[in-house]
């Protein structure tokens, strides 16, 4: 299964600082993470992913027209108990 979070910043220049966080409510095993992701949090409850645009501008440019699409990998039925 595959999570994923899209942002728009108008043009293919770098992101100012910008920082998202994916909260899955559920504990997840992770299999892939893009741009620099990192997970920041897991619990027995949730796991958050946190990606800081500002610091990847190459990946955001090269995306094309400012979109930039993060994404998280999860193993099907990876609900950890």
């Amino acid at each position: 299964m595959t999570y994923m979070v899209e942002y728009y910043n108008g043009s293919t220049a770098p992101a100012p600082n910008v920082t998202f966080d994916l909260t899955i409510p559920y504990k997840v095993v992770v299999e892939e993470i893009n741009g620099n992701g990192k997970i920041t949090k897991r619990t027995d409850d949730e796991t958050v992913i946190t990606w800081n645009i500002g610091t990847v501008p190459s990946y955001v440019a090269s995306q094309g027209a400012g979109y930039c699409r993060l994404y998280v990998r999860v193993k099907e039925n990876s609900r950890e108990s």
